[in-house]
């Protein structure tokens, strides 16, 4: 619907295959190299087999076939086990073979999920080769092994203060490359009170360790040098419950930011019921960094809103300023299901430079019609 996602400050994975950028979406992001899942692309014939192996155990064989005759086809199997009905088991295992590659050519995957409504926990590890090349797609990083753990208590007090559930958990991220060395380490501590009015409040204290081997530009020039880093940051939020009239989240961050520090203030997940058809969601967020290289101010304003005029017809637009990157941007939809399964789309999207003088330049703009029907045969 062309709404941004994302509207916090995030301190995610920096290695030293990362880019730090800012998003155009307004916020600063380190862009992480690592993922918990590979990413295959689809020019290729995949066959997928599944057997029950018990009543509620799972077992799926993938075999995947490629068009070209120069590479071999990577090997590749996954399973998922539901021992309880809050308990699952997973995990794939993945060899490729390439000319010239040898050894650590393999990816592999183990999962452990327990979520009961009073506890939970979760372990996951994740290991890519050096060597491992699937060929029909691509991986965001190779040579690495990610360790994560997870453990949750979430107690239901009775009549207390109005509080339906205390949560309290603890996350660990530790991930290194193939050598062995530490790159990344993150630590979370989290507290939430949840009323029975289904408002919350969130505290999350994060310490958070990160090697990278090359400097990176984060926003308005600011630089941060390679070598390693710990820093640590709290953010309290309040959220308004989803039935409220007006919702949201007040959050704000305060704490270390690599070399510098970092004050973030938000409203964001917002929603205002104006009528019952008609609907806007505001989002405001500003965060100051302050870097031994320089400091910056991000903001970011966005409002969406949405209009029904009836079940199978509204209309939404949205729009939005971000300082990142100085852009001004708008998208207007008309949906509208003038018979079961049949629809009529109708959007507008420009984006706009606020740097020159007057009124913004144009960037770019589309506009499109679609219409789709539904036949019966």
């Amino acid at each position: 619907d062309g709404s941004p996602s994302n509207t916090r400050l995030t301190k995610s994975t920096m290695t030293p295959k990362s880019t730090a950028v800012p998003s155009n979406k307004g916020t600063i992001e380190k862009r992480p190299a690592t993922n918990d899942r590979i990413k295959m692309a689809t020019n290729s014939a995949i066959t997928t087999k599944e057997m029950e192996t018990l009543s509620s155990w799972p077992l799926t064989i993938c075999a995947t076939m490629l068009d070209s005759t120069s590479i071999k086809p990577p090997t590749r199997g996954n399973g998922a086990f539901g021992f309880f009905e809050n308990l699952t088991i997973g995990g794939f295992w993945a060899k490729t073979e390439t000319e010239g590659l040898e050894g650590d050519d393999d990816s592999y995957q183990g999962r452990f999920d327990y979520f009961a409504d009073r506890y939970g926990a979760r372990f996951e590890y994740l290991k890519v080769g050096d060597n491992f090349n699937p060929e029909v797609g691509f991986i965001q990083r190779d040579n690495f092994k990610r360790s994560f753990a997870s453990l949750r208590f979430s107690p239901r007090p009775k009549d207390f203060l109005g509080v339906r559930k205390f949560t309290w958990q603890a996350d660990l991220e530790h991930l290194e490359n193939g050598g062995g060395a530490l790159e990344t380490r993150v630590h979370v501590g989290k507290f939430t009170t949840e009323f029975n009015t289904s408002d919350t409040i969130n505290v999350e204290a994060t310490r958070d360790y990160e090697m990278i081997t090359r400097s990176f530009q984060v926003a308005g020039g600011a630089t941060v040098p390679a070598g390693s880093y710990s820093f640590d940051d709290i953010q309290l939020s309040y959220t308004f419950g989803a039935q409220r009239r007006v919702a949201g989240t007040l959050g704000t961050q305060i704490g270390d930011f690599w070399n510098g520090t970092i004050r973030s203030i938000s409203y964001t997940a917002a929603r205002i019921a104006v009528l019952k058809q008609f609907s806007v969601e505001p989002t405001i967020q500003r965060s100051r960094v302050e870097l031994p290289t320089g400091n910056f101010t991000t903001v970011l304003l966005r409002t969406r809103t949405d209009y029904a005029f009836s079940p199978r017809m509204f209309m939404s637009a949205l729009v939005q300023y971000s300082s990142a990157d100085r852009s001004f941007s708008s998208n207007v939809r008309y949906r509208w299901e003038y018979k079961l399964g049949s629809e009529l789309f109708v959007v507008y999207t420009d984006d706009r430079d606020t740097l020159g003088s007057g009124y913004p330049s144009l960037r770019n703009r589309a506009f499109v019609i679609k219409v789709t029907r539904f036949f019966r045969v």
